[in-house]
């Protein structure tokens, strides 16, 4: 069930979309180091390709629609399907344009929050850069181990957050002007 659902989101708006990942290639895209703070329990970052094509949990692309470029990624992980809880873990390689990286981390969550999914992440402790950007977006901190915190966030947090407001300011807008037209959808296949 919870399966289903993350295959048919579809997180699209005027400057991104998050796919399913198919044939996208993604161990280049970071160096190991970065790969083992995104996976902490990875030892041998080649395996990652398998792991990233297991089916207890969903990998995303995200795209700039400008440039039909993919600029970073995201793989739900299934905690527990009867609750439909996923944990994130991802990152983006293309720096300098932060605002283009939350407008797709936000739509992502968003799009499964409005679909029942109830989403966190986890952050080295030392991650410092990880745990203020998600943080930013609305996520609170409901445990700490002794390399870990564990986040979580819920729609309501994620809409007061300030980021999201900055970044939604237009699409409201838009969304006011046109009432049709939809940011984001589930469809079914």
């Amino acid at each position: 069930m919870i399966k289903d659902l993350l295959t048919g989101l579809d997180a699209k708006n005027e400057l991104v979309e998050w796919r399913c990942r198919s044939t996208e290639s993604l161990i280049d895209s970071f160096k190991e180091s970065d790969w083992k703070r995104i996976f902490s329990d990875i030892s041998d970052i080649h395996g990652l390709e398998k792991l990233l094509s297991y089916d207890c949990g969903q990998c995303y692309v995200s795209y700039n629609l400008k440039t039909n470029k993919p600029f970073g990624f995201i793989y739900a992980y299934i905690e527990d399907e009867k609750n439909l809880k996923v944990s994130l873990h991802g990152g983006g390689w293309i720096s300098g344009n932060t605002l283009l990286n939350y407008n797709a981390y936000i739509l992502l969550i968003d799009t499964m929050l409005e679909n029942g999914i109830k989403v966190r992440t986890a952050c080295e402790l030392d991650n410092d850069i990880a745990m203020r950007f998600n943080r930013s977006i609305g996520f609170i901190k409901y445990y700490s181990s002794k390399n870990y915190h564990y986040l979580w966030i819920s729609r309501e947090r994620l809409h007061k957050s300030e980021i999201y407001k900055r970044i939604n300011k237009k699409l409201k807008k838009e969304q006011a002007e046109n009432p049709i037209k939809s940011r984001h959808n589930f469809k079914t296949h």
